[in-house]
């Protein structure tokens, strides 16, 4: 267990009064006016069917703190999914629903005028911050056959609801019908919590029932400035052994999460302290290095400057570029076994290899012509030539891979094969042992004009 100093109150939240505490005004002051309005008429129906709505979650936590957020956790106390045909008979739009859980998402052409008039909104104007969907999930409970497993679910209230959350932090809600709207509901301690600093379990069984709550204190502890309070700290240690019981796809979902914040170095960090990194695989570890290579990649993103994939099935480059400089130094094999551990995709796979493979044969390139190291550049993937800028490379080579990103790999003989067969030359081998050996002219300047070009290929033609 990692000991912490616990923080004092958190600034900006509003005290509590007697009563209730209603969020209103700033709910209605922290929204843009097309989520706004959005908000205001799912309330509407579910006043006129006599159904109480509520935001939950993360949002209610972060208006709070005074921070934006805008991703709607919509919860109904009673049928979500007659709500939500409600809304699409009224307003237009169609309903995707999930019987089994009680949710449904309502999707809508944000860009349809008729729709935005509805809405009391400017049809004219654009809206950016209108979402193309809204979820509603009917309010449920949730039990867990064995520790890891996804839940069961059983349709309940609110406050069951709420305790099936991760941490008091995100169990909160604001009711959203009148004559309620704007009032918290905050029965398991989240606002104390908010207030100093903390982040708490709800129950001493939530690690177990779900191991990736633990690397979820983490990301929320290291986000906000938090502490994970004691006794949570407590539990977390002792369930760190169920996280072998959960696949590796949904771990990775927890580890892009934490890429994706501003502070994942720190969370990263925080994680090998607590031993939560190893816990996925013996081999997965963190150090200032990787974190230095991380921050290389944030602060140069190479998509648009060597045309890079924004994305490798499904994952982010930025994601996919990090992982590299997380995994790219350790020994192949345990890399290899993180990464089928973790699901990674094929292309983050192939470029580790590269990277290992490049690591040993870059310094062996130094002073070598541009056409031979080239050739052996051609034959590793554009990923993994990316990532390997990051690392600490022998001086005598270091500059190759930039040299080969940046001009290099462009360098093409302007004959091609179209003009080969104009001159009546057979297809065949021939061809790429032409094409090849005109770009190494090129590239070790040889040939530096068209006329020069043209010379030369006379001496690759087939006597």
């Amino acid at each position: 267990m990692v000991a912490s100093k616990m923080p004092g109150p958190h600034k900006g939240i509003p005290e509590q009064t007697p009563g209730k505490l209603n969020l209103a005004d700033r709910l209605d002051s922290a929204l843009p006016v097309s989520r706004l309005a959005l908000l205001k008429v799912v309330a509407g129906q579910a006043q006129a069917i006599n159904l109480a709505v509520y935001l939950v979650g993360g949002i209610v936590r972060d208006l709070l703190l005074g921070r934006s957020g805008q991703d709607f956790d919509v919860v109904v106390e009673g049928d979500a999914i007659a709500l939500a045909k409600r809304l699409a008979a009224e307003y237009g739009g169609r309903i995707v629903a999930h019987s089994r859980f009680g949710t449904a998402t309502w999707r809508f052409d944000e860009e349809n005028e008729a729709f935005m008039r509805r809405l009391g909104l400017d049809a004219a104007s654009r809206h950016p911050d209108l979402p193309r969907s809204l979820d509603l999930v009917s309010a449920r409970s949730e039990t867990y056959a064995r520790p890891g497993a996804l839940p069961t679910v059983s349709f309940d209230g609110l406050q069951p609801d709420l305790l099936r959350r991760d941490f008091t932090i995100n169990a909160m809600a604001l009711r959203l019908d009148a004559p309620h709207y704007g009032e918290l509901y905050d029965d398991w301690g989240g606002l104390a919590d908010l207030e100093r600093g903390l982040v708490r379990v709800l129950h001493p069984l939530s690690f177990i029932d779900d191991p990736t709550r633990m690397y979820r204190a983490v990301r929320f502890e290291q986000r906000f400035g938090f502490q994970i309070e004691p006794a949570t700290l407590g539990l977390l240690s002792e369930a760190i052994g169920y996280v072998e019981k959960v696949s590796g796809q949904r771990l990775r979902h927890e580890l892009d999460l934490i890429l994706s914040e501003e502070k994942a170095i720190s969370m990263l960090k925080r994680l090998d302290a607590l031993s939560l990194l190893r816990a996925i695989h013996p081999g997965l570890t963190f150090s200032d290095e990787i974190g230095r290579r991380m921050a290389g990649v944030k602060e140069s993103l190479p998509e648009h400057r060597w045309k890079l994939p924004s994305q490798f099935a499904h994952l982010p480059s930025r994601l996919a570029l990090a992982y590299l400089a997380w995994l790219g130094d350790q020994p192949a094999d345990q890399s290899r076994s993180v990464a089928e551990r973790l699901r990674l995709p094929s292309a983050v796979c192939e470029a580790l290899e590269g990277i290992h493979a490049l690591q040993k044969d870059l310094p062996g390139l130094a002073g070598k012509p541009p056409s031979q190291v080239v050739r052996r550049l051609d034959k590793v993937p554009l990923l993994a030539l990316c990532a390997v800028r990051y690392f600490d490379l022998p001086s005598d080579s270091a500059s190759l891979v930039p040299q080969y990103l940046d001009t290099w790999r462009h360098i093409r003989p302007t004959i091609n094969g179209d003009d080969l067969v104009r001159m009546g030359i057979r297809p065949g081998p021939v061809y790429k042992k032409i094409l090849e050996g005109l770009r190494a002219a090129w590239l070790d300047g040889k040939v530096t004009s068209v006329e020069e070009e043209q010379a030369y290929l006379k001496t690759l033609l087939p006597g």
